[in-house]
């Protein structure tokens, strides 16, 4: 008899205590789930090693992302020709539209790693795997006519 009221009192501690436990889990993780989200600020870049061309409404790239580019391409200059937002949740991709010539899918892979695929006129043309690290970019490239390049750079927000 006594042994069947501590097995009836372990069994309903065990019910009572593990659920609210549970419970506070699950918030937990759909907290986690939210806070997943990957926000990058999107630059489509052209470079070239011509001077700014009038009436193009190009923008100067700011020199961090200048001399970081720089370091690995071979381009003088470096002209933006639009930037937006762009928040990816965890295992979702997001499509953006840079230009009428340009689209670029961002898959956010879970811990903080992405897969950002480039579209040129609708064709696939490139795709980067990385780590999103605070202050390092994530460049995808492709080349161009007259020996010039278009980027989109992802900067980490």
């Amino acid at each position: 008899m006594m042994r069947i009221r501590i097995t009836y009192w372990l069994t309903a501690l065990w019910l009572f205590g593990c659920v609210p436990v549970f419970l506070w889990n699950t918030e937990c993780r759909a907290a986690e789930s939210k806070k997943g989200d990957l926000t990058f600020k999107v630059q489509l870049i052209w470079g070239t090693n011509e001077e700014k061309p009038a009436g193009k409404g190009l923008k100067e790239v700011d020199s961090s992302v200048t001399d970081r580019l720089k370091d690995v391409f071979k381009w003088k200059n470096y002209f933006e020709v639009t930037r937006q937002n762009l928040t990816v949740a965890p295992n979702a991709t997001q499509r953006l539209t840079l230009s009428e010539k340009c689209d670029v899918a961002v898959q956010n892979l879970g811990g903080s790693c992405v897969e950002v695929k480039l579209f040129g006129q609708g064709k696939y043309v490139n795709k980067v795997k990385q780590s999103v690290t605070p202050g390092k970019l994530i460049v995808v490239a492709g080349g161009d006519k007259n020996d010039t390049a278009w980027f989109v750079v992802l900067k980490p927000q």
